[in-house]
């Protein structure tokens, strides 16, 4: 899988602008063709994450393109011109999601309350408490969901299918085990 996930990454990497959108709009339509009706979901980057403003640009570009498809994505990327390009080409069927964990939080907080519009807040951690206090003193009042795989043994991705929360922006926990 490693060496798949790499030839992918190296192929967006060595490709760009309108090249780069047509790659990802031909892998957003196989989806589409080989997906049901009520499957049209698809999560961006479930090993990655936007390496540049161009390719966040680009990556926006091809899901609007494709707008029987919702996409949900989560970044650690909090570079400013990285959010700035999101905040720009967001297309309508994506929810774009800040990644938060102990080590990010105070700035993911920060992207958030600045493009609260734009995006939508996970934080991954053993325990959400820390979180909470900081999201509550940032002023949100939206409940923190916890994912349903953090309590059930069943794989995220048959969580996902059935739960589809993150593609309804809520803010979700989702827990780290030791």
């Amino acid at each position: 899988m490693r060496l798949k996930l790499d030839g992918n990454y190296e192929l967006l990497l060595n490709c760009s602008g309108k090249d780069r959108v047509k790659l990802l709009v031909n892998e957003f339509t196989r989806f589409l063709c080989e997906c049901g009706e009520d499957d049209r979901f698809y999560r961006l980057h479930w090993s990655g994450d936007f390496f540049s403003a161009d390719y966040a640009r680009d990556v926006m570009k091809a899901c609007k393109e494709i707008p029987e498809v919702r996409f949900w994505n989560f970044t650690r990327n909090f570079d400013k011109d990285v959010v700035r390009c999101i905040r720009r080409y967001k297309p309508d069927n994506l929810v774009q999601y800040l990644s938060a964990d102990p080590c990010n939080v105070r700035r993911a907080l920060q992207v958030y309350t600045e493009n609260p519009e734009t995006f939508a807040m996970s934080y991954m951690g053993e325990n959400a408490a820390p979180f909470a206090a900081l999201w509550k003193a940032a002023g949100q009042r939206s409940k923190i969901m916890p994912c349903p795989s953090n309590f059930k043994h069943n794989t995220v991705e048959y969580m996902c299918k059935k739960c589809r929360m993150c593609l309804k922006g809520k803010c979700v926990h989702f827990r780290t085990r030791r």
